[in-house]
């Protein structure tokens, strides 16, 4: 377990500690006395298969998690402040359930490599997201949810296929996008430099 004194990519959620902790099953997590604001954890694979078992950390503002066996999001709600949440390589990762009460301050939600995950519409239970990563994820049945999410600007989607193929939700969301990556395929209504064109975003 290590601390520092911050995250230099994201300075503006930290003025307190960042602790990276290599999980093992066979002992708990604990944080002692750090105030911790930022946490990254590797190889989060309790036998519970939930967040439940992750440890208390009232003033926690960005986590980030790194191959999980974890099935949902249940258990997160005990992060209030959370403003970023980065799931890297959970696999197991089914479903979005718990993201209801999840804080309504994340602007950031990065979900890459979760081949299972199917909800990906209540995505639009976060109102204030501003930020939205969904790479490698399980195949996203309609682009629809994203016109519920009024602060969007950023959203990327790169090897998630799309069911019904449709991109329009891209070009009509306000506010416009100005940042965008998705990999196109041929039932899409519309290729990736054909969305950048019409948002006016550089390729």
């Amino acid at each position: 377990m290590s601390n520092g004194t911050g995250y230099h990519e994201y300075p503006e959620l930290l003025t307190g500690s960042t602790v990276t902790v290599d999980y093992t099953s066979d002992r708990e997590i604990s944080l002692g006395d750090y105030s911790c604001e930022a946490l990254h954890i590797w190889h989060f694979n309790p036998k519970s298969k939930s967040f439940l078992d992750l440890p208390a950390a009232p003033n926690l503002k960005y986590l980030e998690i790194n191959f999980s066996n974890c099935t949902s999001l249940v258990g997160l709600e005990k992060y209030p402040l959370l403003q970023r949440l980065d799931l890297n390589y959970c696999t197991k990762l089914e479903n979005l359930n718990g993201i209801e009460v999840l804080s309504q301050d994340i602007y950031c939600l990065w979900i890459d490599h979760s081949q299972k995950l199917i909800n990906h519409s209540d995505v639009a239970m976060l109102p204030n997201l501003k930020t939205l990563g969904l790479h490698s994820c399980g195949t996203i049945q309609n682009l629809d949810f994203i016109n519920n999410l009024k602060k969007l600007t950023t959203f990327m989607f790169m090897d998630t296929n799309v069911a019904d193929g449709n991109m329009s939700p891209l070009i009509h969301h306000t506010p416009k996008l100005r940042s965008l990556s998705f990999s196109s395929k041929r039932h899409f209504s519309h290729n990736y430099r054909e969305i950048c064109k019409a948002l006016d975003i550089e390729l």
